[in-house]
């Protein structure tokens, strides 16, 4: 029998692993030892930015929800980080009769053992989609409580996971950082809704998940990657040139338009000169671009050229 889910029904939750306000938290990464990919920047005037070695662009459209990321993610095992796959994907749909939403991932994406990297103690590119089938019996009164619930409970099971492996002696440590910033963006109920939540802790704690950001206005977006890549392009050096958007219409991008924009936001990052400007991000950036979109049908789909591989 299906349940009215109101907001209200989750505050009692909010001191338990719920969902706060937003808060600072800095994200670094790409990497996998923990897996790590994604991380924290907009780019271009007008638009919001958040600094993470990983690129990742999202834009509220016309036409729906955009979401493209690069396929870069690095392996941390106590030592400099490495290279470990230039075709991770990092964007996901979530689809059931009311919810249709793409996700995307920056920061750690899945824990190991601090000992072990093969034995995987919890999955974020999964568990959302898990949750959500869960969450799918019930009929929440909108949008943003239907986010809300699947961020908490995505946080109850990090938790729970990482303490039950502490419990039977596996070390598994949270990254010194935030962990992952998680963004949703789609419809519910044929109602648009966009949102990031950050997962973090405090001294090896898990606290409950924050509001990074929303995504409500037709016209917003949102890169992360380099800052300094992101100033070269703003303030118009020349050497970036070839690496500034070109749309037809930028009042109105197409969905083909923003992915080449963040081929060419990932291009730029792997440059020599970006490398050097920036070591901190620069260097987790790269690979295979893959897009998806979320269309006011509730259609989640791959932009047509840029599918993961």
């Amino acid at each position: 029998m299906e349940r009215i889910i109101a907001p209200s029904e989750n505050e009692s939750a909010r001191s338990q692993a719920g969902v706060g306000t937003s808060q600072q938290a800095y994200y670094s990464g790409s990497l996998l030892k923990m897996a790590r990919f994604g991380d924290p920047s907009g780019i271009w005037p007008g638009h919001g930015f958040s600094a993470m070695p990983t690129a990742l662009l999202v834009a509220y459209t016309a036409a729906g929800y955009f979401i493209g990321a690069d396929g870069r993610s690095r392996l941390e095992d106590g030592g400099p980080l490495v290279v470990f796959s230039d075709t991770e994907q990092k964007i996901f749909p979530i689809m059931d009769e009311r919810a249709c939403f793409a996700f995307a991932l920056t920061g750690t994406s899945r824990f190991t053992p601090d000992d072990n990297d093969s034995d995987l103690i919890f999955d974020f590119r999964t568990e959302p989609q898990r949750v959500a089938a869960t969450l799918s019996q019930f009929r929440f009164s909108d949008a943003g409580a239907y986010c809300e619930e699947l961020a908490r409970r995505v946080n109850i099971a990090l938790g729970t996971a990482v303490e039950n492996a502490r419990a039977i002696g596996k070390p598994v440590t949270y990254p010194e950082a935030g962990i992952c910033l998680m963004v949703l963006c789609g419809y519910y109920a044929g109602v648009p809704f966009g949102i990031t939540y950050g997962f973090t802790h405090r001294e090896q704690k898990l606290v409950s998940p924050f509001v990074q950001r929303t995504f409500h206005l037709i016209g917003e977006k949102q890169m992360y990657g380099s800052p300094a890549v992101d100033n070269l392009l703003v303030s118009g050096d020349p050497r970036f040139a070839r690496f500034r958007p070109s749309f037809q219409n930028p009042s109105h991008p197409t969905f083909v338009e923003l992915a080449e924009q963040t081929v060419d936001y990932v291009a730029a990052c792997e440059t020599d000169i970006a490398q050097s400007i920036d070591p901190e991000h620069a260097p987790g950036i790269g690979g295979r671009v893959h897009a998806a979109a979320v269309t006011p049908d509730s259609k989640f789909t791959w932009v047509a050229g840029f599918e993961p591989a």
